[in-house]
């Protein structure tokens, strides 16, 4: 009997910042099979990581801070090895 192979694995991903821009997403060779907006909540944006890149650090919980915006993008495990470098 034939049966259809399994779909590809994927992985969701916290997009902000460039990785939101099209010419980012094309230099690295990605293509979200799905895109939705969302939040970060308990975050915010900082530039401690090696090379001055933007990275998300827990920050206060607290009524009204503000939180991160971004994209929950859907990936395939080939993608995600592309983001981590």
């Amino acid at each position: 009997t034939f049966s259809a192979p399994p779909p590809p694995p994927v992985v969701l991903y916290f997009a902000f910042g460039a990785n939101l821009d099209a010419a980012v997403l094309a230099r690295r060779r990605l293509t979200p099979s799905r895109e939705l907006p969302a939040t970060a909540p308990g975050l915010h944006l900082a530039f401690n990581h090696r090379g001055g890149f933007g990275n998300l650090v827990p920050s206060p919980a607290r009524p009204g801070d503000p939180h991160v915006h971004g994209a929950l993008q859907t990936l395939t495990r080939e993608e995600w090895g592309r983001v981590r470098g």
